[in-house]
This record gives C-alpha cells, sequence and structure tokens, in this order.
C-alpha cells in the first residue's frame, strides 16, 4: 500500500468544483490504490473536501482532511477507514 502525505501551508486552495474533479481523477490515476492524507493549515470548504474524497474513492483511492500532523500520520498508518 502506498501512503502519501500532501500539505498546505495556509488555507487549501479554493477551486472550482470542475478542477476539484479533474484533479482527484488525476491523482487517483497516478497510482492506484493508495491512501492520500491532505493536511492544511485550516480546513476548507466542507463541501469540495467531500466531493474530492468521492471522486478518489470512486477511483479505488482513500483520502482524508487533516487540520494537524499527528492525526494525518496516524490515520496513513491507521489499516482502518
Amino acid at each position: 500500500t502506498r501512503r502519501v502525505l500532501l500539505e498546505f501551508k495556509g488555507k487549501q486552495p479554493s477551486m472550482e468544483t470542475t478542477d476539484t474533479y479533474e484533479s482527484a481523477v488525476r491523482a487517483s490515476q497516478s497510482v492506484r490504490n493508495f491512501r492520500l492524507a491532505i493536511l492544511a493549515d485550516e480546513s476548507g470548504s466542507q463541501e469540495m473536501e467531500s466531493f474530492f474524497k468521492t471522486v478518489m474513492a470512486n477511483r479505488g483511492t482513500k483520502c482524508e482532511f487533516f487540520t494537524d500532523r499527528k492525526s494525518a500520520l496516524e490515520w496513513l498508518l491507521s489499516k482502518k477507514g
């Protein structure tokens, strides 16, 4: 299993729905069956986070958003979720 931690400094970039969809599709196509933890200083749009996670899940990639490193790393290393 591959595990990836993506960090944003400051607030997550704001994206349109089509950009969010395309980003999720590209990310999930580059590496199959991996876990992606997205860490940002501040939460982004709950709607876009949920949409991004759904698009990724539909392509076999588990994705979660976090605001603290410890939780992100625990999730990445866990066998659940």
